[in-house]
C-alpha cells in the first residue's frame, strides 16, 4: 500500500512511518519541520499541500496538527486553520486523487470534563480548548465526505505516552517522568483526582496500521475511541506509579490550571478490531521514559533525538530543571521560533528560513 503520512516527523508520525515501512508499505511523508529543524521539511505545510503530492496514494494518514491544548491556545485561528480546515481540504484532495481511505488522528480531549463517568462515541462531546474544538470540527467535515469509493475514519486517541524517535516531553506521563529525572519531583496539577485515558505511542501506530488494512465496511465515516478501558487513570495514581519506579522522587500537588477530566470507553474499537489491543502499559513504560529523558538531556541544544540537520536555535545549556526541554516541549518551542522571527504569527516559516 502506498501511504501518505502528514506530520511524519512528529511524535506519532515517526513511530508510524517506521512501522509501516517495516511491514512492507510504501510511505511518503510531508511535515512542516517545526520540530526537526531540518531544511528539507520547511515549506511542506499542511495548508499548502497540492494535488500532485497525493498522486498514486492508496491511503492518507493525517497526523499534522497544532498538536495539543497548550499549542492550540497560542492561536485559536491558526489551530482551526490547520487542524480543521486544512484537514478537510486534504481529504477532498485525497478523494479527488483516487485515495481509497483517509485516517484522521483525533483526540479524546473532545470529551472535555466528564470526570469519572465513562463516555463512549455516542456521548456528547464538550471540547474546552481550541485544540479540542478544531479536532471535533474536522471530524464533522470529514464525515460528510464519506462515499462509496472514499472512506474517512476518525480515531480519537487517548493521551499518548512512551518513547518515540521524535520524543515529546510535554504530555502527561512523559512530563511526569521528565520532572522526576530532572528534579526529583513529580508535579500534579490539582488534587490528583482528574481522570485521563492513556495509550502508548507504538500501540497508536499499530492501531492506525490495523485500520489501514481493515475491511472498508468497518470504516466509512466511523469515529472510534482508541485506547483501553483498563488504562483510564486518576492522575494522582499515575504519579504514584512513577515514584514506585523512581523511589527518590516525590509527588508535589499544586492548584489545577484546568479541569479537563474524562474517562473513556473503548469497546467499539475492540469489537471492530479484536486482534488489536495495547501491548504496553504506563508502568512498563516508565523505565524506557527515564532512558529517553537521559538521552534528551545529553543531546540538549542539538535538536530532537533523530534530527540530522543543523539546529536553528542556540544551545540550551544548563537550564533549570523544569524550564528548557528543547524541541520536545512543543508549545515552548513554537513560542521560541516565533519570538526569534523564524516563524510568522500564523505559524508559517519566515522568508529567511523557508526551503525551496
Amino acid at each position: 500500500m502506498r501511504v501518505l503520512i502528514t506530520g511524519d516527523r512528529g511524535y506519532l508520525g515517526t513511530a508510524l512511518r517506521r512501522r509501516l515501512r517495516r511491514t512492507g508499505h510504501e510511505v511518503i511523508g510531508l511535515d512542516a519541520g517545526y520540530f526537526t529543524l531540518d531544511a528539507v521539511d520547511r515549506g511542506r505545510d499542511l495548508r499548502d499541500i497540492g494535488p500532485h503530492q497525493l498522486a498514486g496514494c492508496d491511503a492518507v494518514v493525517n497526523l499534522a496538527a497544532i498538536c495539543n491544548d497548550a499549542c492550540g491556545d497560542l492561536s485559536a485561528d491558526v489551530t482551526d486553520a490547520v487542524n480543521h480546515q486544512a484537514a478537510v481540504r486534504l481529504a477532498q484532495l485525497a478523494r479527488d486523487a483516487g485515495a481509497a481511505r483517509f485516517v484522521q488522528a483525533s483526540s479524546c480531549s473532545i470529551y472535555g470534563a466528564g470526570g469519572a463517568t465513562a463516555v463512549d462515541e455516542s456521548g456528547t462531546p464538550a471540547p474546552r480548548t481550541a485544540y479540542a474544538a478544531s479536532k471535533l470540527d474536522a471530524e464533522k467535515g470529514l464525515a460528510r465526505l464519506a462515499e462509496r469509493h472514499f472512506t474517512p475514519v476518525m480515531l480519537r486517541f487517548a493521551t499518548l505516552y512512551g518513547p518515540s524517535p521524535a520524543f515529546r516531553s510535554d504530555i502527561l506521563l512523559n512530563r511526569m517522568v521528565g520532572t522526576a529525572v530532572r528534579s526529583g519531583v513529580v508535579r500534579v496539577h490539582g488534587d490528583g483526582t482528574l481522570h485521563r485515558p492513556l495509550l502508548h505511542v507504538e500501540d497508536a501506530a499499530r492501531a492506525i496500521e490495523t485500520v489501514l488494512c481493515a475491511d472498508t465496511g468497518l470504516l466509512s465515516g466511523q469515529v472510534y475511541n482508541v485506547g483501553s478501558n483498563e488504562h483510564n487513570y486518576r492522575i494522582g495514581d499515575l504519579a504514584k506509579q512513577v515514584v514506585a519506579v523512581l523511589p527518590g522522587a516525590r509527588v508535589v500537588y499544586s492548584a489545577a490550571a484546568d479541569d479537563r477530566s474524562y474517562t473513556v470507553r473503548f469497546d467499539k474499537f475492540g469489537r471492530a478490531f479484536p486482534d488489536w489491543s495495547p501491548a504496553n502499559s504506563p508502568r512498563t513504560a516508565i523505565a524506557p521514559l527515564v532512558d529517553a529523558h537521559d538521552r534528551l538531556r545529553a543531546a540538549a541544544g542539538t535538536g530532537p533525538i533523530e534530527a540530522t540537520g543543523t539546529s536553528l536555535l542556540p544551545p540550551v545549556g544548563n537550564s533549570a530543571p523544569d524550564e528548557d526541554w528543547s524541541t520536545s516541549d512543543r508549545r515552548n518551542h513554537l513560542v521560541k521560533l516565533r519570538s526569534l522571527g523564524l516563524i510568522t504569527p500564523d505559524f508559517r516559516w519566515s522568508a529567511a528560513v523557508s526551503g525551496p
